[in-house]
This record gives C-alpha cells, sequence and structure tokens, in this order.
C-alpha cells in the first residue's frame, strides 16, 4: 500500500473528511487530495503532523514507500548527532544547550522532531539492509 492509500485509510477510520484533515494538520484540503493520489508527496514535516495526529509511527505511514530524500545539511546533522550517540531526550537538549537553526533556537517541539527523522532514517537503513 502506497503512503498515500495509508493516510487516507487513517483519515477515514476516523471519521475525516479531506476538509477536516487539512484543517487539523494546517494544509489545503487540495493538499490531502494530492497526497491521498500519490500525486505529490508529503514533506517529512507533514508526515511527522499525521504521525502524531494518529498516535503511529512514520513507519507505519510509509511502509515499502521509504526513500525519503534528505537535503545535505539533513544527512550532515544526521551524522553528527549519531557520532555523538550520548542518550539525551529533546528535554535535554533543551535544557543544556541552544539548538538554533536559521538564526532562531528551535522549540522542544521541534527538536522532538528531529529525533523523529533519525530514528526514521535509522528504521530505514534497517530495512535497507535486510533487502
Amino acid at each position: 500500500m502506497k503512503t498515500g492509500e495509508k493516510i487516507r485509510e487513517l483519515r477515514i477510520r476516523s471519521n475525516l473528511n479531506q476538509v477536516q484533515f487539512a484543517e487539523i494538520l494546517k494544509l489545503s484540503q487540495s493538499a490531502v487530495s494530492a497526497y491521498e493520489k500519490n500525486d505529490r508527496k508529503p514533506s517529512l514535516d507533514v508526515i511527522n503532523r499525521i504521525a502524531a495526529y494518529f498516535k503511529v509511527t512514520v513507519d507505519e505511514i510509509m511502509g515499502d514507500e521509504q526513500s525519503m530524500e534528505y537535503n545535505e545539511d539533513q544527512q550532515t546533522f544526521l551524522r553528527e548527532i549519531d557520532k555523538k550517540a550520548t542518550v539525551l531526550t529533546a528535554a535535554d537538549l533543551k535544557k543544556d544547550f541552544k539548538f538554533i537553526v536559521d538564526g532562531r533556537e528551535a522549540t522542544e517541539e521541534e527538536i522532538e522532531h528531529a529525533v523523529m527523522m533519525i530514528k526514521t532514517l535509522r528504521s530505514m537503513k534497517k530495512a535497507k539492509k535486510k533487502n
């Protein structure tokens, strides 16, 4: 099942129409429609919001389509975090460090999303190794 079909299935199971779901995600109805028809791929941020709303993992939404592409900055960030492999929670990072992105301090929610990106990347790597 493709990502769009999974998103549609989750939405329908929650008795939401596209307009309601779009409002929840702060998107347009046309964007939701394009995602569900697999005409457009949702960004990692949108995938994370969908996963959080439905209380599922990104892996459950992405399934076999785990071919997300990360830009160079994201790849560098993920490599640096992996090198430091210290067990820190998002709250620890926020409390002990200033996490600056584009000149602004990241919120705890943004840091949690970064942690979810790392977990997703690791799951994708693990799945590729199995195949």
